[in-house]
This record gives structure tokens, sequence and C-alpha cells, in this order.
């Protein structure tokens, strides 16, 4: 008797829990985490711990990307995925200021690029499509199929080779190019239409759409559904959180929308699906806190963990303690490691990192919310329990926790911030880096910390675990490595700076090394086939395992018509910021141009624009108003274009453009100052700015200064966006405004 399709998967399933994760088809990458168990490590190999990206040492290739990137690649049958956007301009009908989400692909070997495919932006705008933001799904792939989600919120199955195979796979046929450099898709969902969600785009980082993985022929996706531009609604309770997908065909198996209106921002965090203690399972962290465990074939509930304290509670703009989650789960050992943490924008905050029992069944939080009367009571959106009416938290006899990490001493540096990056496990370790910059090894078994660095940078990546070489790239555009060791003196250098921490003491400690890359980090790094890729925000890079000492060649460079960025070479590394750097998202010309006759910029003036991207607005604060301008850009690339432009420009005289941490920028000696950037950053600005003389005019998009009251307050629709966009006016001295915090 033939056996049925479901139970030939659930074996294929079993066997490779069995066999462990380091059972992968050669030695490839080809979904996020590398395998189903999602943890980031390959155990049996040696990765590179020498490089110079300067002089080519030990490069083997390098590709050019957009200008932003947070897709994490993956790597499978000699080739390379990697999301972004279309900043590289590789297809002539789309010129790369089209801004497209897009997935490129390269041949493994020496970085060719192969094909691309591309995605127009939503006309929703940036709730739902941030502009600039590109693809940020790592793709699954299998065979000759893979599986992502594209900025339009669509699952897309296509043909890994394209149409490089001269045919058209179906049954959809409707691309509208079917060249050597496009994508062939075989067929695609719009989830919008289909399911009636309301997503609510994660503005930047990596893997900002969810990442499926599959079992049998089930795909699974989280859908993205949140809140709307007030942050507070959610437009679409009732729609899909999670939708089981038939990966053959784009149908629709089930869904489940467990959270609710209980969604606190949004959920785009990947599933891992696995065969744990004999029982098959999807595990989905969910946009109210929560982790779900699911049948994959029927969509019943198993279990759910709170991964907040039910006295937690969310204040809008990341000021609570109570957070969603944005990690992917680890299992490692028939345990699953999670992380909860909020957007990078809303800044650094408690967070809470656990170790769970996936085995046990129904409600398995540490604690349950009770009233007075101690009945248990439904789980609340903003806090679970009110101590003024008498609710409180008890412990749950049902309990799955194993240990969690949160705080142990010191206010800083002993305790677990906000994370968007999953963990990697390994040797009975735990590696874990937090948004604050913080990297932490703890004991898998127990959650004892042995130590702690401190980056000085914020990390979106996760970290990467080759045999004994832990890999954790910052924001900074800074590698980070270690040994994989519980000793700290083992797993580190001697060195000054007294940033490692050690059961609560400042300790002199460096990584084994740190190599710098000249441009920010945040899709995670990996490691296949003897190669490690890192990917910066315009770069992908090949870093050979073993020495190669001649240059390496740009595949690209040609294609793109363009040079490869010259990156620094240092050791060690100017004290950064512990808030993460906005991502790029110019701001439309006709504001900028608003922006600057808000601050009444004259001939006299000296504008500087902190966080200049590509130099706009000094450019126009030059070109349109006779000022001189100044931009603060930490990435090197956007530096070499800002220069382009003001020459192009013709003001090249009257602009200049430095490359520094904006806040180790003497800002005492300009009249105007704009600003873009998240809210913890304008936070952190707010003292120095409180120095400056009277007269200074600040104007910011976007976002306020949180307890400053501004001047004024104006809303421009923008032809360029077709969207409204606030901005604010401040003049110094600044005045407080309680109100506004």
């Amino acid at each position: 008797m033939a056996a049925k399709p479901e139970c030939v998967a659930l074996l294929a399933l079993v066997l490779m829990s069995t066999v462990g994760a380091s059972r992968v088809e050669s030695a490839d990458w080809p979904m996020l985490g590398r395998t189903f168990t999602r943890n980031p490590v390959v155990p049996d190999a040696e990765g590179p711990i020498e490089w110079n990206v300067k002089t080519g040492k030990n490069i083997k290739w390098t590709a050019n990307l957009g200008s932003q990137t947070y897709g994490t690649p993956v790597i499978a049958n000699g080739q390379i995925y990697v999301g972004t956007n279309n900043g590289a301009g590789y297809l002539e009908r789309f010129p790369a200021k089209v801004d497209l989400g897009c997935l490129l692909c390269f041949r493994e070997a020496d970085g060719k690029f192969l094909w691309q495919f591309s995605a127009q932006k939503l006309p929703s705008g940036r709730i739902h499509d941030w502009p600039m933001q590109g693809i940020g799904c790592p793709p699954l792939v299998e065979g000759d199929r893979m599986w992502f989600v594209s900025n339009r919120w669509e699952v897309i199955c296509a043909d890994t080779q394209g149409f490089r195979d001269g045919k058209n796979d179906g049954p959809y046929e409707d691309e509208a190019v079917e060249g050597p450099l496009e994508a062939d898709i075989v067929w695609k969902l719009d989830t919008m239409a289909t399911l009636g969600m309301s997503p609510h785009t994660a503005g930047m980082g990596p893997d900002r759409r969810c990442s499926m993985t599959a079992f049998g022929n089930y795909i699974y996706f989280v859908t993205g559904n949140g809140v709307d531009m007030s942050h507070t609604k959610v437009p679409t309770p009732d729609a899909p959180s999670l939708a089981c997908i038939d990966k053959r065909t784009g149908k629709v198996l089930w869904t489940d929308n467990s959270p609710g209106k209980n969604i606190l921002h949004t959920q785009v965090a990947s599933p891992l699906v696995a065969e744990i203690a004999g029982r098959a399972q999807v595990i989905v962290p969910q946009g109210d806190g929560w982790l779900r465990s699911f049948d994959p074939k029927s969509g019943k509930l198993l279990w759910k963990f709170d991964t907040n304290a039910k006295a937690s509670k969310w204040i809008l703009g990341g000021r609570g303690d109570r957070n969603n989650i944005l990690a992917t789960p680890v299992l490692y050992e028939n345990r699953i490691y999670i992380c909860n943490g909020q957007e990078m924008e809303h800044g650094e905050g408690p967070a809470r990192l656990v170790c769970l029992d996936p085995t046990k069944t129904g409600d398995i939080s540490s604690e349950l919310a009770v009233d007075m009367n101690g009945k248990v009571i439904a789980h609340k959106r903003y806090q679970a329990v009110d101590a003024k009416i008498g609710e409180k938290a008890i412990a749950n006899p049902n309990s799955g926790l194993v240990w969690e990490f949160v705080k142990e001493g010191k206010e800083f540096e002993d305790e677990m911030h906000r994370t968007v990056s999953s963990v990697a496990v390994h040797n009975g370790l735990v590696i874990a880096a937090d948004g604050a910059g913080l990297i932490h090894c703890l004991s898998a078994k127990t959650g004892e910390r042995y130590w702690a660095y401190d980056a000085l940078a914020a990390i979106w990546a996760a970290p990467l675990i080759v045999g004994e070489t832990v890999y954790i790239p910052d924001e900074d555009g800074e590698m980070n490595i270690f040994r994989l060791s519980a000793d700290p003196k083992r797993a580190m250098k001697p060195g000054n700076g007294r940033l490692a921490y050690v059961r609560g003491k400042a300790v002199n400690l460096l990584p084994m090394a740190e190599l710098q890359f000249g441009s920010s980090i945040q899709p995670s790094p990996v490691f296949a086939n003897g190669t490690l890729y890192i990917t910066t925000r315009h770069k992908l890079q090949a870093i050979a395992a073993k020495k190669t000492d001649k240059p390496a060649a740009d595949p690209t460079r040609k294609q793109n018509n363009g040079a490869t960025p010259k990156s620094s070479q240092t050791q060690g590394k100017p004290k950064g910021t512990r808030v993460a750097m906005s991502a790029y998202v110019p701001t439309p010309r006709d504001v900028v141009d608003r922006m600057l006759v808000l601050a009444e910029v004259n001939k006299s003036d000296v504008v500087c624009d902190l966080g200049s991207g590509d130099g706009r607005i000094p450019i126009a604060a030059a070109q349109k108003f006779g000022a001189k301008g100044v931009g603060i850009e930490f990435d090197s690339e956007l530096i070499k274009q800002s220069n382009r432009d003001a020459a192009t420009a013709g003001v090249a005289d009257r602009v200049t453009f430095h490359k520094k941490d904006l806040f180790d920028a003497d800002l005492t000696k300009f009249d105007v100052l704009t600003l873009y950037l998240y809210p913890a950053q304008n936070g952190k600005l707010v003292p120095q700015l409180m120095k400056l003389k009277a007269g200074v005019r600040i104007v910011t998009h976007r976002y306020r200064l949180p307890g400053v009251q501004a001047d004024k307050k104006l809303v421009i629709q923008s032809n360029d966006s077709g969207e409204k966009h606030t901005v604010y006016k401040y003049t110094t001295p600044l005045r407080a405004d309680a109100t506004n915090d």
C-alpha cells in the first residue's frame, strides 16, 4: 500500500531531526538559519578570521547590491539570492533611480549577476511598503524552486534558473519581459487581496518579511497584519496572522488569527517547523508578544507562551517594557530559544531571552493573569494585569519555561536588551546579540551568563558560528570575531577598553579580531561551501576560508559602470552610539525645499544635515538658497554619491560631506540643522542641542524632538512621493514640553 503524502513528509522531517542540523545538501545555506532548526551554525568547518576589503586579501569577489540591503543571502545549487532595492540598476528597463523591490541572483563561484526579480512599489505608501527598502525576505530554496515574500506582500514561487533556461514555467505566464536576466514566476499569491490583512511594514532591518519554511508540500507565511499609521488601531483584527500554503500551487490551506485585536505593532518574524519528541509543530512568533505552536497540517493550536511578564506594559514609541517578537525561534536539543524586542526605531529597552520546553500543551507561559478572585482572565493588549483593580500574576503550574535571562547586576551591561535577531546555539552555549550592542554568552542548559561584550554599536544581525568561531557584525560596519568558549579569556584576547563584562565586573578583553567594512552591516552573515558571505548596505562580499592574496575582482563593475568602493581596514574603532542608525530613506525633494523655507535659510547660513544620505539637503541649501551646506554621514558610498551630485549641481565649492558618527559631530558652528532620524536618535541628540547658541533653527522630518516644544508643525503633501510628510521646526534655546515625551 502506498504511503500518504503527509506521512512521507512527516517521515522526511523525522529523518532530518534524527540526523541533525548538519544534514544539508552539500554545504549550502538554502534558507534563513541554514536548516529547519533556524540555528545559524556550521559545526564541522573552519571560517576565515583575516581579510582586508581594501587590499582584497582573502576576498574572493564582490558584487554590487542596491543602495540599501536588509536581506540575508541564501546559497543553493551554485547560486546566491539576496533581497535589496534597485540601486544597482542591473536591468536596462529599470534604471537605478527607479524604486523597486528586487531579488538578485548571482553565480556562487564568481559573483556574476544572473537574473533579477522586480516588483513595483505599492501605491498605498510606507504603511505597507517603505520607500527604498526593497525586498528583505531571505528565500527558501528546494531544488529548482524558491519561495519568498515581495515588498508588495506577495508570496512568490519562482524558477531558480529564471528565464536563462528558455522556458516560462507556469501556471503564471504573465511576466512583462522574458529576457535572460529576468525572473521566471511559477505562481504568486497576492496576500493582501486574498487574505484581507493590512500589513504594517517593519520599516528597516534585516529579514523584514517572513522567511518561509516547509513541511512536505506546505509552506508557512507570517502575514505582517498590524497597526495603521496611528500605531494604535488594528484595522483588520480578524485577518490571518499566519497562513499555510500549498507550495506547489499557492493555494491557501488554513489560516490562524490568534493575536487578533491584541497585535501591538507588526508581525514579520519567521516561523520554525520541526519534529520534536514525536510531534510535528510549526512554531510562530506573533504580534502580541506570544510564541505559538500549531499542528502543521491542521493548524490546531498546540501550545502558547507569553514572552513578556504579565505586569509589563506596552507604551507607544517604545517607552514601555512590553515587547512583541521580531526574532526567529531557534531549535537546539529539543529546546526553543528566542528573545523578544521591538523595532530598532523604538530605541533601547528591556527584553526577555527564554529557553522553552516545546513538548508541553496548552498555555505554557511562566505566569497566569488572574482577577481579584483568582480566576484566570483573558489576555489584554497593552498590559495583561492591572494591579489597581486587583489583578495579579501567579506562577503557572503548566509552565514550559526552562530558564530566562533578563538582568543580573548593573543596569546596562548586565541586562538583555530588545533585539531583532535570533540566537545561535552550539556546544552547549547560546550566543545572543541585542539592539543596544551587547553580545552575550550563556549556558544553553541553565541560562547562566558567562560573559558579555559591548560592541558600542547597534546590532541587527544574528550571530554566525562556524566551527569554534563566532561572527557578529554591527551597524558601524565592523565584524566582531570571538572564539566559542564559556571562558571569557579564551573567547577574547587581552586589550584595553574594559568593554567585556564577567559577573558584573568590567574587564580588559577584546574580540579576537575586529575587521572593518566601511559600511553598515544589518543582514546576518552566512557560511556556505567554505566561503563566508557578508552583506553590507551596498555590497555582497565573498570571503575565502583559505588565504587569497590576489585582489578580488568585482564581476558587477562593468554592468554597473561604477567602481568598487574602497573601504577602510582598521583595528578597533572610536566609540559609537548605542542607538540604531536610521535607514537611508531620502526626503522627497519638494519636502526638502519646504523644510529649508521653514528654516528661513539665507545666504549667510551654514546648514548641516545630520545623516545626510545622498546629500540632497546640503546641496539644495547651496543651490537654491545660496547657503553653505554640510553633511554628516557614516556611509562612505553615500558620501561619494553626495560629492558627485554636488559637482553635477555646480555647488561643490559650497558643500562638504564628512564621514563620522553624527553623535560625535561638533554642532556649535551651524546656523540650521536638519534631521530625519529615529525618535531614539532625536532623544539622544537633545542634550547636545540644548547647549547650542541662541537662534539656531532645527527642522526634523517625521519625528519630533522628545520633551521639546516645537515652534511650528507643518504637514506637507508631497507631489514627489504622493504622501503626506510632517515636519517640525524648533529654535534655540529649546523649550521643554512635558506633554511631548
